[in-house]
């Protein structure tokens, strides 16, 4: 069962786990759209599926892309959707992890992989900004923006050690976790900061 909250009283809570799938999470949302994954099964064997929500269980739009294995919605902007798709079983070996981004249908979703630098193969899109711009993170230490203007590549830092969850501001500032810590990035002259660090146990 995944619940949304329309209001912080158990009464307003709303379940968006659409028919016919076992599970579902929501990941973001823009307060009417809820971006996430639902989970199929067949006997032994389950898909985890991009889905896209507004609202109610019976909105729900499965934005799962042709090929891939699994998939799923990590961000939204109100017109695009951005996240993964695996092609093989995720982590397992010979797997590779697509960055993906799509405007609302299955049938118009972009891998982003083609764009990734020479020798990187494992993206996955975490963040999209009020322009349209992608934020990707990539296993080998990359944090990179992709404008769909010109469809060109940014990379914003390297030598990161597991970075995810972009976020981005008003003001154009980048903010990201990497590994134990959250760190902010400016646009205005590349100055990054440590905002938070926690302790691994």
């Amino acid at each position: 069962m995944q619940l949304l909250f329309r209001s912080c009283t158990a009464a307003s809570a709303v379940d968006l786990n659409p028919a016919g799938y076992a599970a579902s999470e929501a990941l973001c949302t823009t307060g009417t759209q809820q971006g996430g994954w639902g989970l199929l099964l067949s006997g032994v064997t389950y898909s985890q599926h991009a889905m896209l929500w507004n609202g109610s269980a019976d909105t729900a739009v499965d934005l799962h892309p042709a090929g891939y294995t699994d998939s799923k919605i990590t961000a939204i902007n109100g017109t695009q959707q951005v996240g993964e798709g695996w092609i093989g079983a995720q982590g397992t070996y010979n797997s590779v992890r697509h960055a993906l981004t799509w405007n609302g249908t299955a049938d118009t979703v972009l891998d982003l992989n083609q764009y990734l630098p020479a020798g990187y193969t494992n993206g996955v899109a975490t963040g999209v900004d009020a322009s349209g711009n992608l934020y990707i993170t990539e296993q080998g230490g990359l944090l990179l923006k992709w404008s769909p203007a010109d469809n060109s590549l940014t990379t914003l830092m390297s030598g990161l050690l597991n970075a995810s969850g972009v976020a981005v501001d008003v003001a154009g500032n980048v903010y990201f976790s990497d590994s134990s810590t959250i760190r902010k990035l400016s646009p205005v002259n590349g100055t990054i900061s440590t905002l938070w660090t926690y302790d691994v146990l």
